[in-house]
């Protein structure tokens, strides 16, 4: 994944860039952050914890060929981070097969929000998930998070399927 450069404002300039293990303690803040807010929404199924990826399972991550991992910065300042995975087609004979990439996490810092961050990560995962080789970019929003749903509305997503469930 190349370099990319964006103006966030006549002021800020941010870079994406795909992610190195040197950039573990900002994902891991980053990806913590949003899962206390899964987990503050959803207490019920999102449990408390204190890291979701060791930085081996990082590593590992980094290393796979269908992981798209990016960072977006301002100067070295992280700003956001985006995390894709390209999914091969399914062998189901009742399914078209289609290459997707799968997007995980997008997390952007509060005060970079409706700056273009968000946008240009998501414009830079389908660059790198067509070069994969992928035609369809996929998605999951909860429905608490309705700017995030919003967001992802404004760059052409639309809903696809929808899960419900009920307590027993």
């Amino acid at each position: 994944m190349g370099l990319h450069r964006k103006e966030v404002s006549p002021m800020v300039l941010f870079t994406i860039r795909s992610m190195v293990l040197a950039d573990y303690p900002a994902f891991d803040r980053f990806d913590g952050a949003l899962h206390a807010m899964h987990q503050q929404a959803r207490p019920d199924l999102f449990a408390p914890c204190g890291h979701l990826f060791t930085q081996a399972d990082f590593e590992k991550l980094l290393a796979s060929p269908n992981e798209i991992a990016l960072i977006a910065e301002d100067g070295d300042r992280p700003v956001g981070i985006c995390m894709a995975t390209i999914k091969e087609p399914p062998s189901a004979t009742f399914l078209h097969p289609v290459k997707a990439a799968h997007i995980g996490d997008l997390y952007v810092s509060e005060e970079y929000r409706r700056a273009g961050v968000g946008r240009a990560l998501i414009e830079s995962v389908r660059l790198a998930a067509g070069e994969k080789g992928a035609e369809r970019i996929t998605l999951m929003v909860w429905p608490f998070n309705s700017g995030a749903l919003h967001f992802y509305e404004k760059l052409g997503f639309a809903t696809r399927s929808v899960t419900l469930e009920a307590k027993l």
